[in-house]
């Protein structure tokens, strides 16, 4: 599946979008080291790179939301916490049994479906709250 950052995933802050495509970048270089047949190294890079995109990415992505007064903080702090923990526990299974095709295949679904549904959406809603304040 090919997710492409576009202008039109911008929420009008230059760091939250900056971080954004990063994410969208991670993610490409995953799909790509996959079609390579390099798929289990790059899972491995992935999950050191995701460790530290959403510590960086989400800690400011709430600062700026507390900083603005945003009402729908929790409920977005509730699914950063949510998409940690996935990855964590998939980190975990790595750790214990080696990347393997599951691993990589839940990974891949995690990674969709935070690239479809929160950036796209969620990020979307405080992208226009920032941008009518």
């Amino acid at each position: 599946m090919e997710l492409k950052w576009t202008p039109a995933l911008s929420i009008g802050h230059d760091m939250i979008d900056s971080q954004h495509i990063e994410l969208f970048s991670l993610f490409d270089k995953f799909i790509e080291g996959c079609v390579k047949g390099e798929g289990k190294p790059t899972l491995l890079k992935l999950h050191a790179s995701l460790k530290e995109y959403t510590n960086t990415h989400f800690r400011a992505e709430e600062a700026l939301m507390q900083g603005s007064n945003y009402p729908g903080l929790a409920r977005h702090q509730r699914e950063h916490q949510k998409f940690q923990k996935d990855i964590s526990e998939i980190s975990g299974q790595i750790s214990d049994q080696g990347p393997t095709l599951i691993s990589l295949v839940q990974t891949n679904k995690a990674l969709v479906s935070w690239l479809v549904n929160h950036v796209q959406e969620t990020d979307q809603k405080f992208g226009r709250f920032l941008n009518e304040g």
